[in-house]
């Protein structure tokens, strides 16, 4: 058995043993594309089996707030905004959108149901 699978059975026996993944429940996996997030994501994958849907997130949310604020804080200084105040405003403007962004991914991929 090579390293890999060793690893997956320990995950799974860990899952297992705490209960940490009911059956029928549904996961949301955002992957930042660090080491990390893209193990985690390969042994998910190599377990998802065991599970009814892993729906991944690979990261729109954050390029899309990277573009907004980098884009309206270039913008604000090309107007003659002071610098701090161009960084605050595009922080926050970037903010609301990278959170609506978030949210309608996690409606489309119905990872929770909308009553209303």
């Amino acid at each position: 058995m090579n390293y890999c699978n060793t690893f997956i059975s320990k995950v799974k026996n860990i899952l297992n043993r705490h209960l940490l993944l009911k059956k029928g429940e549904r996961i949301l996996v955002c992957v930042s594309g660090g080491v990390d997030s893209v193990v985690l994501l390969y042994v998910l994958n190599s377990l998802k089996s065991d599970l009814i849907k892993i729906i991944t997130s690979l990261g729109i949310g954050e390029v899309v707030y990277t573009i907004v604020r980098w884009s309206l804080q270039y913008y604000l200084l090309q107007i003659e905004y002071d610098a701090y105040l161009a960084s605050i405003i595009s922080q926050m403007i970037s903010t609301v959108v990278y959170m609506i962004v978030l949210n309608l991914s996690v409606k489309m991929s119905r990872l929770y149901k909308d009553d209303t």
